[in-house]
């Protein structure tokens, strides 16, 4: 079979070319970004594509919000697991579908790779995208990311504008597959959880060149097409990142806001293992060289 079809990235308020597919209609907005590296599992939260939102709206509940930024990653995975436990405590209004995005601007710039990497194999749902010169990723709307001292720098008071470089993540909040070609359905059932007044909400993922042809073993759980809205995203900056987390529900796809919850939270705390056995790891290894050069000595 032919190496898979490049990445795209869905997010209605970023125009750009249609995109056609065999058998399907024009796609009205959809972006080549980068590459794309998913393996998708049938454990995944919910399928957005599933039959009883034939027709629906938008969610009903669509919000991002901004906490203060970090000094490193490890310290926002801190705050987004405490505003995930004060959101539980507190949810919003009781609606039967929503999608909320929490999101921690970090002042150091980090290794998109590197935060995938050091996951390990234990969160199955993964995707990076690395952005090309010819096809950027859209500019980051402006974040307030101060120096630690109380005074920010940039523009605005500490607001500072910056483009991508590369976005990885892990878990899914909602993903989207099929196995007929896409169709203008799919699409509207993508675009209701990528709500335009919160446009960092994106779903990453690819189409088949040719639907209609026969899978490969090793393609046959990505159907004819897959996109992801990861549960927990890593935003590599070009001179900081953010680390973003999604929650989203809706209770005809029998995913209930309490299931979304319990979820993001058993996916954040493996993001804060992988974290700590990275540092037992580099810990472990200096303990051993430090052992070595006693020995030596002796």
């Amino acid at each position: 079979m032919a190496p898979p079809p490049p990445p795209r990235t869905l997010s209605p308020s970023s125009p750009s070319p249609s995109l056609r597919s065999s058998g399907c209609r024009p796609l009205p907005s959809a972006r080549l970004v980068g590459r794309w590296v998913q393996r998708p599992s049938c454990s995944l939260s919910m399928n957005g594509c599933g039959a009883a939102v034939a027709g629906a709206g938008a969610v009903a509940v669509r919000e991002t919000r901004a906490l203060p930024a970090a000094g490193a990653a490890g310290d926002a995975v801190g705050q987004l697991r405490a505003a995930v436990a004060a959101l539980e405590a507190d949810p919003p209004p009781a609606s039967p579908s929503g999608i909320i995005r929490i999101e921690v601007p970090v002042r150091q710039r980090g290794d998109a790779v590197e935060w995938l990497h050091a996951q390990g194999d234990h969160l199955r749902a993964r995707c990076f995208f690395s952005a090309r010169a010819a096809a950027p990723l859209p500019e980051w709307p402006a974040l307030a990311i101060g120096n630690g001292n109380g005074s920010g720098g940039g523009v605005g008071g500490g607001e500072q504008r910056q483009r991508p470089v590369s976005v990885a993540g892990v878990g899914s909040a909602v993903f989207f597959r099929g196995t007929k070609p896409f169709s203008l359905r799919d699409w509207r059932a993508i675009k209701r959880f990528l709500p335009r007044d919160c446009p960092l909400i994106r779903a990453y993922g690819a189409i088949r060149f040719d639907a209609t042809s026969d899978y490969s073993v090793e393609w046959e759980e990505f159907g004819s097409f897959y996109f992801i809205v990861p549960q927990v995203e890593y935003n590599e900056l070009e001179e900081s990142s953010v680390l973003a987390t999604t929650i989203a529900w809706d209770d005809s796809l029998s995913w209930t806001w309490q299931n979304a919850v319990k979820e993001l939270q058993s996916t954040l705390q493996k993001v804060v293992l992988a974290r700590l056995r990275a540092k037992m790891l580099i810990s472990s290894a200096y303990s051993h060289l430090m052992l070595l050069h006693l020995l030596e000595i002796v």
